[in-house]
């Protein structure tokens, strides 16, 4: 059988659909050229005047719809975080699977990670590099702080709470690299185990 990789974020960043935004086909312009100038240039690199000029809308305009870049950017990336409740693929569908930078926006990463052991094939790979913002009280307070003018952080996990999770979620760590400061990005490549994992009965 071939190698088969899944690229979780790519394949969730859909076009935006038009009625979405009955009520601001503006608003629906200024997604659109987001969504594109993101995947071109990267958060750093795509301006408010690139969206502007894409989207045909004024930059003072798209400030009537916007409060900044952060939260367009928000925008585009909500139907890839709602995604993940429930995967569009057959069980045991690939070898490897790809989840970047995602798991600490989640708001039920329990479930994401359920639904990519289950398109895994068993002894497929998962690769999962996450900013891990628990490290301490000090680290804890900035990732609130920063919350305010970017990503909301739903899981701050420390380095080893969240190696522990993954295992926890029934995987096998194979690798694990820790890049950067203060919220370190933790380079996990882990193998899916044959077993499911025991979930805590939240009633308990």
């Amino acid at each position: 059988m071939s190698s088969r990789l899944c690229s979780l974020p790519m394949k969730y960043l859909k076009w935006p659909d038009p009625m979405q935004y009955p009520k601001s086909y503006t608003r629906y312009r200024i997604i659109r050229a987001a969504r594109k100038e993101f995947l071109r240039k990267g958060f750093k690199g795509a301006s408010m005047r690139l969206i502007a000029a894409a989207s045909g809308v004024s930059t003072s305009n798209i400030y009537n719809y916007f409060q900044s870049k952060d939260q367009i950017f928000r925008e585009v990336l909500n139907p890839l975080l709602d995604a993940f409740s429930h995967l569009d693929f057959p069980d045991r569908n690939f070898d490897m699977v790809l989840a970047s930078n995602i798991l600490h926006l989640l708001h039920d990463p329990d479930q994401a990670l359920l639904e990519m052991k289950r398109v895994l094939v068993p002894g497929g790979k998962l690769i999962l590099p996450t900013y891990c913002h628990g490290k301490s009280l000090f680290t804890r307070t900035l990732s609130r702080i920063s919350g305010i003018y970017s990503f909301k952080v739903k899981n701050r996990w420390s380095v080893r709470d969240y190696w522990s999770y993954v295992e926890y979620m029934g995987f096998r760590i194979l690798k694990a690299e820790i890049l950067g400061k203060p919220f370190p990005l933790v380079y996990l490549l882990a193998e899916n185990k044959a077993s499911q994992p025991m979930i805590k009965d939240p009633h308990n």
